[in-house]
């Protein structure tokens, strides 16, 4: 799935583990694109039938795309 929806994405990151998921990702879309990413998504849903649940959510806040450090708080660059 996340093959199918890549292309659409300025920027893509793993999103925290949830029970029961055996991925989370977020895609950073911008809104051009929105309706392909999605028809793409219904495409994917169609075609995993009942072998996939896949869920969208959003949107999302833009800190999910910011590189953090292992406590969860935006990463500084060296020197800042």
């Amino acid at each position: 799935m996340a093959r199918r929806l890549v292309p659409f994405a300025e920027a893509t990151a793993p999103g925290p583990e949830v029970t029961g998921c055996v991925r989370n990702t977020s895609f950073l879309v911008p809104r051009a694109a929105l309706p392909d990413f999605l028809a793409a998504a219904e495409s994917g849903t169609a075609t995993a039938g009942d072998h996939a649940d896949l869920r969208l959510t959003g949107p999302l806040p833009c800190f999910s795309f910011v590189p953090s450090d292992h406590a969860g708080r935006p990463a500084m660059a060296p020197g800042a």
